[in-house]
């Protein structure tokens, strides 16, 4: 799960809880990875020391990359925030939402993601 997200979108703090609920009951399951992408001092967003202390005020403990010249939005053409790309085991691309996504949503594309490669 790659999850695009800014700190000044309602939409993206309330999928980062998430996200972090997520990753709190699947961080030592080796099918699932959560991985948070910010671009600090891109745009509105905050400088990447901010984020740092943003991220710890609201607990969010899974990894985030720090997408300082923007190659990882572009790579992924990311235009609205947030958006989630769940990728399956081999990185390849098994689909996105733009828009926030629950823990609940999230469980069942991971679920149906791991059901491909057990038939």
């Amino acid at each position: 799960v790659l999850s695009f997200v800014a700190s000044w979108g309602p939409y993206c703090n309330m999928e980062l809880t998430e996200l972090e609920a997520l990753y709190q009951e699947w961080n030592n399951n080796e099918e699932a990875v959560v991985i948070g992408v910010v671009a600090p001092d891109q745009g509105r967003e905050i400088s990447k020391e901010e984020l740092l202390v943003f991220m710890d005020e609201l607990n969010i403990s899974f990894p985030i990359l720090f997408d300082e010249n923007g190659a990882v939005f572009n790579k992924y053409g990311v235009s609205s925030l947030p958006t989630t790309f769940v990728l399956d085991k081999n990185n390849n691309f098994y689909g996105y939402q733009s828009g926030m996504m629950s823990k609940d949503i999230l469980e069942r594309v991971i679920e149906d993601v791991r059901a491909t490669y057990t038939e």
